[in-house]
């Protein structure tokens, strides 16, 4: 129990780099993305091009920059939700007692299949559409963690400045 006590403590950002995620990502040989796609990140994490992350609010953005956070947290809420449905239909899983990571991954896996399963039975209760709410006042990221001066980083700004101006002309 020590184990998942100890990850728990830990910066979610920390967590993500130390995982087999992390290293898949990052792998240039055999990534676990193609360059056109990424996940989703909050601002305490890294902008990379395999992980997009909202913009730093600090009360300068522009119309385009909180059309892309709007739509970010429009995403993100959705998975939230997701998971906060598995774990309401799955009690047990806000309290696994394990200390086996692996078997921790597949109970969590299994309730995922479960969950699937139900879903697409048709029953849906939980899954219900909720408003979301962006608080553009909301920014709990690390300063120091949310721009990577790399070569990458400039990639990932290019990539997510992309999505800017692809949502910008659909929402004219």
């Amino acid at each position: 129990m020590f184990l998942l006590a100890s990850l728990a403590a830990l910066h979610n950002a920390r967590v993500f780099w130390n995982s087999p995620l992390f290293g898949r990502l990052t792998d240039e040989v055999n990534p676990l993305l193609p360059p056109e796609y990424h996940i989703i990140g909050e601002a305490a994490y890294p902008l990379k091009t395999y992980l997009m992350t909202p913009f730093s609010d600090t009360g300068y953005l522009d119309h385009s920059q909180t059309t892309y956070n709007v739509c970010f947290s429009y995403v993100q809420s959705i998975t939230k939700r997701v998971f906060a449905s598995l774990e309401e239909k799955f009690r047990r899983l806000k309290c696994l007692d394990v200390v086996d990571l692996e078997l921790a991954n597949n109970i969590i896996t299994a309730a995922c299949v479960l969950h699937n399963f139900i879903s697409d039975h048709n029953d849906v209760s939980g899954l219900e559409e909720e408003e979301d709410i962006y608080d553009e006042n909301d920014d709990r990221g690390n300063t120091e963690l949310a721009v990577d001066e790399s070569a990458g980083g400039a990639a990932a700004i290019q990539k997510r400045n992309t999505i800017v101006n692809v949502l910008h002309k659909a929402s004219k």
